[in-house]
């Protein structure tokens, strides 16, 4: 028996006395699941010319009910947004919130895609940029609210993420709504912490932390002080 491992086209082989063989195909399982008991194959010409496509069953079953339909067409590859969420988020006043970007892509494209937020209401921003990697699929950004972001309109717009690569030498846009980002508030705590503009992490120097509860709030609250050797903890600060 035989050990076999596959190459990329126009690898340089040694002399070993052991068989070649040149493979114009590839496994046709869609590895990605994406259209159910339906066989998907990638092919590269090696030379122009022409080319016969024949289908059959592997396990040589015929019959007037096995039927196929075969499709040949050139790669068109592309992307789109296949979810985002969460969807008609609430932010508190002075805090961040994690979302995430799920990314198809389509006909092996493999490349950088960039991701924007459009129509934020006001007092609201994102950190970025933010770019979904090489073959990456999926990708996060965080929103902030500011502690002056104004109450969000019903009748304010939808806000959305945009997603934009060039394929091809064409720029390619899709988007998806996030619908609409309401502020849900101010925070029932609000944390800060105070030192001297002197000090240095880790020192020994005094660091106070300030915990400002609002009046109707009632919430515990837990605090850490950082010393040389070890975390010392504080419950109901």
């Amino acid at each position: 028996c035989y050990i076999v491992e596959a190459f990329a086209p126009g690898t340089k082989f040694p002399e070993t006395g052991l068989p070649q063989f040149l493979l114009n195909y590839e496994n046709d399982d869609d590895a990605q699941q994406e259209i159910g008991s339906d066989s998907r194959l990638t092919f590269t010409a090696p030379e122009d010319g022409e080319f016969l496509v024949r289908v059959r069953d592997a396990r040589d079953f015929q019959g007037e009910d096995l039927k196929y339909k075969l499709i040949v067409r050139r790669e068109q590859p592309s992307f789109r947004i296949q979810s985002v969420g969460p969807n008609n988020a609430k932010l508190v006043r002075g805090t961040h919130r994690k979302f995430e970007v799920k990314l198809d892509r389509i006909d092996n494209f493999s490349g950088a895609v960039s991701v924007s937020i459009d129509d934020l209401p006001d007092g609201v921003k994102t950190f970025g940029p933010v770019t979904f990697e090489e073959n990456g699929l999926r990708a996060y950004f965080t929103l902030y609210a500011n502690g002056n972001a104004p109450d969000v309109s019903e009748n304010a717009m939808d806000s959305s993420v945009r997603v934009t690569a060039i394929v091809n030498g064409k720029k390619i846009e899709n988007s998806k709504s996030l619908g609409k980002i309401k502020i849900a508030g101010d925070p029932k705590l609000k944390v800060q912490l105070l030192h001297s503009p002197s000090a240095a992490f880790c020192s020994r120097e005094s660091w106070a932390l300030a915990a400002t509860r609002r009046s109707e709030a009632n919430c515990p609250a837990r605090a850490l002080r950082w010393s040389p050797e070890f975390f010392v903890s504080y419950q109901g600060v």
